[in-house]
């Protein structure tokens, strides 16, 4: 992706890591300073704000 290559030659000590999973990782243990979760977000100390709505989920039950 152009933009992110960028923004690393302009940022040299920047460091990006993707780890796509569907396992329930604790955030804060792992040391991200950013997630981006495809769930619902149960009970927790985290600051969330939706970014898109997700058609395929539902919060029916």
């Amino acid at each position: 992706m152009p933009i992110i290559e960028e923004l690393l030659d302009e940022n040299l000590r920047l460091r990006i890591e993707f780890d796509l999973n569907d396992a329930t990782v604790d955030i804060v243990a792992s040391g991200a300073d950013l997630a981006i979760r495809i769930a619902l977000l149960k009970d927790s100390g985290l600051m969330a704000r939706r970014l898109v709505k997700n058609p395929k989920s539902s919060s029916r039950r």
